[in-house]
């Protein structure tokens, strides 16, 4: 493994501990770095990379500073996983699967005959 994965993989798993270590629902990037010790800009890049693979989640909190202008912030927690138990069958979403082109196409002309 390169040098620079090790780095990513081991900011990944130390801002992705403080998130979970961590009692507030939603933390800033600013939060789990003085938590973990690292510059907040390898925790704020662990964390997109983090939101790319699902393994957290983002918000955007959006205020206003002193001068009134507004300002945005990005707030994560880990991500909580989907429990279909929970929920009764006939409120479960129903995915109706496609048929590719190339499939679709075949099965036209098997009934059309050709």
């Amino acid at each position: 493994m390169i040098a620079r994965e090790k780095r990513r993989r081991a900011a990944e798993d130390s801002a992705l501990a403080a998130l979970k270590a961590n009692r507030k629902p939603w933390v800033g990037a600013y939060d789990l770095a003085r938590a973990t010790g690292l510059p907040w800009r390898i925790v704020a890049r662990a964390l997109l990379r983090m939101v790319a693979a699902g393994k957290v989640e983002e918000k955007f909190h959006e205020w206003k500073d002193a001068n009134y202008r507004p300002r945005e912030t990005r707030l994560y927690r880990a991500s909580v996983a989907f429990n279909a138990s929970v929920w009764p069958e006939f409120l479960m979403p129903r995915v109706k699967t496609s048929l590719g082109t190339s499939a679709r196409r075949a099965q036209l002309q098997r009934e059309n005959g050709k």
